[in-house]
């Protein structure tokens, strides 16, 4: 996507606090906002940075896209539009690199700035209340307890020690962010040390919630619900629906395709001797009924078990085929007069339609549909050069944690596996 149908720029303020201004363009930069995942920012200034000096203090960065339907706090529409700050694109200014040589002519020299998403800070928050620990002092125990609860604690006694200072919660014991109860109580250990934020990650992989910052704030949701919204028929208004047309609104359509995470039987380790088989007849098994296994520090229950194990083998579904594979599907879009903006009309979690795949049957020659599919998007990342403008991709359906399969693939071969 490209031009001036998406316009973006950066206001900087102090942590936590008043607003210092906004920076100058930079040559270029790049956000990328994941589905239940860390936000990123990366930017660059040619000629030593001179444009960037707000840069050289610790301050919050925030992405601001405008938007031609932006409302007033009365709900109005202004009549011109209106930058505004979304989900996910406020960062903080941890790190930078370049050169120190001053007084050169050079301006081929860059300075780089990465910043992580404004949830990264829950990375420095850790279970350090030895008060609450179990008699070994190794892990703290909560009985009975939702995940909005076991998070609140965390949070909100960190900022009794003056950490998170900033950082607010907008969930509760008994009610996520959207006011829904929690329902789900669990029995849980945490050992000592760990951070929140892996904590978070930890029961978003099991499919215990969804999450998203805004501004300073904090939401986790009961999974699949409000973060999962069906903009196929634009979430109840035809008129905002979301269709990305081959060859119109699409560019290129790179794909990832992988059978290596089938299995129809997982092997669940919990806390201590506590194990759970759980199976599924319904998972493809093309060279039979392939097992995994997967642990699950701090929980005990049988039903928490069993649960984390049908999570588990139903993102190994696939497409649920007999021929099953998942797929990741990247679309590199671009945005004309009338189509849907990125961020702004759509976000990540959000089901669309867009060009799906579909697997290869015996008889077949072609895996590729023309038809439209309903796919999640787990990614949105844009990306700014000068003087182009804005460009950016999609990932929908499944999206494969890149890390996590290098290192599964060096292991098998350091050991000589294949």
């Amino acid at each position: 996507m490209a031009g001036d149908y998406l316009k973006g720029r950066f206001r900087v303020r102090m942590p936590g606090g008043s607003l210092r201004g906004f920076i100058l363009q930079p040559s270029t930069w790049q956000v990328a906002i994941p589905f239940n995942d860390l936000p990123s920012l990366e930017i660059s200034y040619h000629d030593n940075a001179k444009l960037a000096k707000l840069l050289n203090y610790p301050v919050e960065i925030s992405l601001e896209l405008f938007n031609p339907q932006a409302r007033k706090p009365d709900g109005t529409i202004y009549p011109y539009g209106a930058y505004e700050e979304f989900p996910g694109c406020r960062f903080l200014n941890l790190r930078q690199s370049g050169t120190l040589m001053t007084g050169t002519e050079n301006h081929e020299d860059e300075w780089s700035y990465t910043m992580p998403g404004y949830a990264w800070m829950l990375k420095k928050s850790r279970n350090v209340r030895t008060d609450k620990f179990t008699k070994d002092k190794r892990s703290r125990k909560f009985t009975k307890s939702t995940v909005g609860g076991i998070l609140a604690a965390f949070i909100d006694e960190a900022k009794k020690r003056d950490n998170l200072r900033y950082i607010h919660r907008s969930f509760n014991y008994k009610q996520d962010s959207a006011g829904k109860a929690w329902g789900d109580t669990y029995t849980l250990s945490f050992d000592a040390g760990q951070d929140v934020y892996s904590i978070l990650e930890d029961f978003t992989s099991k499919g215990m919630c969804d999450w998203r910052m805004h501004n300073r704030t904090l939401y986790v949701y009961k999974p699949n619900t409000f973060l999962a919204r069906d903009m196929t028929n634009g979430d109840g208004d035809p008129g905002k629906a979301v269709v990305l047309r081959p060859y119109f609104d699409i560019v290129k359509e790179p794909a990832e395709i992988t059978r290596e995470d089938l299995a129809r039987r997982i092997l669940v380790q919990g806390d201590g001797p506590k194990y759970r088989n759980v199976g599924s007849g319904d998972n493809p098994g093309p060279w039979g009924a392939w097992e995994e296994y997967v642990t699950a520090g701090g929980w005990s229950s049988t039903r928490a078990l069993d649960s984390i194990g049908n999570a588990s083998l139903l993102a190994r579904r696939g497409n649920g085929k007999p021929q099953g594979q998942r797929a990741q599907l990247t679309k590199e879009v671009h945005i004309r007069e009338g189509s849907k903006l990125p961020v702004i009309q759509f976000r990540p979690g959000d089901y669309i339609k867009a060009p799906g795949y579909k697997p290869l049957q015996l008889g077949e020659d072609d895996p590729w549909t023309a038809s439209l599919s309903k796919l999640r998007v787990q990614q949105i990342t844009l990306n700014y050069e000068e003087p182009y403008g804005i460009s950016g991709n999609l990932v929908l359906n499944d999206r494969f944690a890149d890390r996590e399969l290098k290192k599964e693939r060096w292991l098998a071969r350091v050991t000589g596996q294949t």
